[in-house]
């Protein structure tokens, strides 16, 4: 009864997106959120997009990308290469995948095919149908203080620390809470970090980690702690009823203390390069590692549990999980090929760009129809946030994330000796030597992208 407001938020978005039945409101929520500040901002993106090129002529490059690339992993000629590699192989799989969507459309609406307010909601109802898997009903395992014990009780094992919230924590809201993070064999504090993780007016709208303080070495021979905050926007527990998490949050939850761990675990002297001041396309693989344990039967069933009941997490519940996780995995990663394309449209080009074009263009890699009237490009936070011709990071860190896991996997995936060398040769070491050296001092071996490759269920090298 009555009427309900969603906003364009991502906690409201999302979720309306997954499972509102109604096609025409998932279509017009869609058209609003692709068109958030559109008049505002096109003529501000636009500008940027000018100013960067002017910059990267003015100091000599090529493009802004080959500027913006000259201190990172790598350049633009190796993401070209990177995105030919599996864009094939994800393509392929993405149109399989499509064709079932379309089917469990047609049941609806015979006469239309998917379009891009429909895949989400399709993707929702398969999962329940193929896998028995109904996000609201695994939530039921996931409160969000038992998630948080058990990321502070599985980091704490592996990597040899502890948490210890602080009763007062001071903080810019009363619903933000204080931790101390410890080093458990020297018994010391080394860092601290707030956690601000329920929505309210004015909030960032995302998950995301910020470093408030970095660590360095002072003068009298003592270390500075970092201070970080995670930040996210999960249901805020009421008096009689708990925050639940969806699994999916859980992930994004483990995933942003990724970067609270590479931020706060740093032991390098200099600011400028402690902590997650690394190459920015290495930036995001000790997160995207981290979503791995969110995935290991292991290690739910050591925090799962109902919120009424207590009972641990069904093993079946868990296979099925497992079994649903890459569902529709091409499609999804076509979606950040196409950020990433879109981002280079704009930045690896030498002259004018048409960014209402450069949008068409890249949106065709996710097989869906344009969403027609749209001008999403202005409210693409990355590439104005700091990931200009930088958004391949995400999909170019998961190929290291995943690789890096991929010790611990042979191993054993609460492993404290290979724990141990993570945190040291990956954490500590912030930017003091490249990336690379990184990966193959924890690795002992090159850098593949065999895991994440098979992640995709893809063979290595499909597709180049």
């Amino acid at each position: 009864p009555g009427t309900r407001r969603v906003s364009l938020d991502y906690p409201e978005y999302l979720p309306f997106m997954e499972e509102a039945r109604r096609r025409d409101l998932r279509a017009a929520l869609q058209h609003k959120f692709y068109n958030v500040a559109a008049t505002e901002n096109s003529p501000i993106l636009e500008e940027a997009v000018s100013i960067r090129r002017r910059i990267a002529d003015l100091l000599g490059y090529a493009t802004w990308a080959d500027y913006a690339m000259e201190i990172k992993m790598a350049d633009p000629g190796a993401v070209d290469d990177f995105y030919a590699g599996i864009v094939p192989g994800l393509t392929e799989r993405g149109r399989a995948e499509l064709a079932a969507l379309q089917e469990l459309l047609a049941a609806d609406h015979p006469e239309d095919v998917v379009q891009a307010w429909d895949w989400a909601y399709y993707d929702t109802e398969q999962r329940k149908a193929d896998y028995g898997v109904d996000p609201n009903a695994v939530a039921e395992y996931f409160p969000l203080e038992d998630v948080l014990a058990g990321l502070f009780d599985i980091t704490g094992e592996v990597l040899g620390v502890e948490y210890r919230q602080i009763p007062e924590a001071d903080a810019w809201h009363e619903d933000v809470a204080l931790y101390e993070i410890r080093d458990r064999e020297r018994d010391t504090a080394v860092a601290y970090v707030y956690a601000d993780l329920f929505p309210r007016e004015g909030k960032y709208g995302h998950a995301a980690c910020f470093g408030l303080r970095g660590g360095r070495a002072l003068p009298d021979g003592s270390y500075r702690m970092p201070i970080a905050a995670i930040v996210a926007n999960v249901t805020k527990p009421g008096a009689d009823t708990p925050s639940l998490l969806k699994h999916s949050e859980a992930v994004t939850l483990f995933h942003e203390f990724g970067h609270v761990l590479h931020y706060c675990l740093t032991e390098v002297a200099h600011p400028r390069f402690a902590g997650f001041q690394t190459e920015w396309d290495f930036v995001e693989a000790p997160s995207q590692i981290m979503e791995n344990w969110m995935w290991e039967p292991e290690v739910l069933a050591r925090f799962a549990r109902h919120y009424e009941t207590g009972a641990p997490i069904p093993p079946g519940l868990v296979r099925q999980l497992v079994a649903a996780r890459d569902q529709n995995v091409g499609l999804k990663m076509l979606r950040q090929v196409f950020f990433g394309k879109l981002d280079l449209a704009l930045h690896a080009a030498a002259g004018p760009v048409d960014v209402d074009a450069a949008y068409r263009r890249a949106f065709d890699y996710t097989l869906l129809p344009f969403p027609e009237s749209t001008r999403f490009p202005a409210s693409f936070g990355h590439i104005m946030g700091g990931y200009d011709a930088g958004y391949y990071g995400y999909l170019w860190a998961r190929v290291f994330g995943d690789d890096m896991f991929s010790e611990f996997a042979a191993g054993g995936v609460l492993d404290p000796g290979i724990g141990r060398r993570y945190r040291k040769e990956i954490l500590a070491t912030g930017s003091s030597r490249d990336a690379g050296e990184h990966l193959e001092a924890f690795m002992g071996r090159p850098p593949s992208t065999a895991a994440f490759m098979a992640r995709l269920g893809l063979e290595s090298g499909s597709g180049s």
